[in-house]
């Protein structure tokens, strides 16, 4: 058992030690024929070879198994955020694939709304006069509420990856 917090971090370290055993493989699996194989007294270079890509291959499936892990804890575990409750997994995907799209949608209106205001004050005509089609305060208020999902999501996210366990 260890917490999700563990788990990304032996990630980063698995995928390291990952790197490392290629690089070390990488050293060994051609030489001249010339040369002595160097590791000829501890079994062979092809014998070092095939153990460290057989080593980066077991850590590259431990991976697997921790993301799919992580992955199911956060399909079934639920956070609420700014009174709205959704599994990890769909807050996940609220930040990569929503929340961008949210804020430019309102950044979007408000240039729309204000090129309006400056064509009319340019043109001479009193600004106050523009015909906006939404509710202004409506759309601060709902730019002012992602602003606070988003920057609690972080902290909610953070203590759900430190107090939630995962058996791998």
């Amino acid at each position: 058992m260890m917490t999700i917090s563990a788990a990304l971090a032996q990630i980063k370290i698995l995928k390291d030690r990952c790197t490392l055993a290629v690089k070390e493989a990488t050293k060994y699996v051609a030489r001249p024929e010339t040369l002595k194989d160097p590791l000829e007294t501890s079994g062979g270079s092809t014998v070092f070879v095939a153990s460290k890509l057989q080593s980066a291959a077991d850590m590259r499936e431990r991976i697997i198994r921790i993301r799919t892990k992580i992955q199911e804890s956060n399909i079934q575990q639920k956070v609420t955020v700014g009174g709205v409750t959704r599994t990890v997994a769909e807050w996940l995907t609220w930040k990569r694939d929503i929340s961008t799209d949210e804020f430019g949608e309102i950044s979007e209106l408000r240039r729309g709304i204000d090129g309006a205001r400056a064509r009319r004050t340019t043109t001479g005509v009193d600004a106050t006069n523009a015909t906006v089609s939404l509710d202004e305060k409506v759309l601060a208020e709902r730019n002012d509420r992602l602003v606070t999902i988003f920057g609690e999501l972080d902290g909610a996210l953070s203590q759900h990856n430190a107090t939630t366990t995962i058996d791998v």
